[in-house]
């Protein structure tokens, strides 16, 4: 039987990637039924966070890929919702409640002191980067020639 190993830092980042994702598409649609009955604005504010939450999932996939920049966008982006969360809660009459605080304040903070955090995991070790999966191998195809 096989042994199982523990999940790495970038596969614990893309699956927290994959909740908030999940919960910015969640979000699309309701911003999409909304302007079903005449708010049209609500469309366009649905069309964008579809597009934030594809971008989301898409750095999610590039971390697992080591790709350089995906890690600093990433950063990027959790501050900006860090902030914008916070700047919302500031306003009258926008107390805020427990999903609020989690999805809000907890995701966002957990995935930037995940992020921040320095560890070998986040460099790159080889001249190709591919899926931290066990027992995975590229085909012969894609490995890059031998050194020497």
């Amino acid at each position: 039987m096989p042994e199982a190993r523990s999940a790495g830092r970038a596969e614990t980042v893309f699956v927290l990637l994959l909740i908030q994702g999940a919960a910015w598409g969640l979000a699309a649609i309701s911003g999409f039924v909304a302007a079903l009955p005449g708010q049209p604005a609500m469309a366009l504010l649905g069309l964008f966070t579809l597009l934030l939450a594809a971008v989301t999932v898409w750095l999610g996939v590039a971390l697992l890929y080591r790709v350089r920049a995906a890690r600093r966008l990433l950063i990027g982006l959790e501050w900006t919702c860090l902030a914008g969360t916070l700047l919302v809660w500031l306003l009258p009459g926008n107390a805020p409640g427990p999903v609020a605080l989690l999805m809000g304040l907890g995701l966002p903070a957990t995935l930037l002191w995940l992020l921040h955090v320095r560890s070998a995991e986040w460099t790159r070790t080889s001249s190709w980067s591919a899926p931290a999966s066990p027992g995975w191998s590229p085909p012969p195809s894609w490995r890059p020639p031998a050194a020497g």
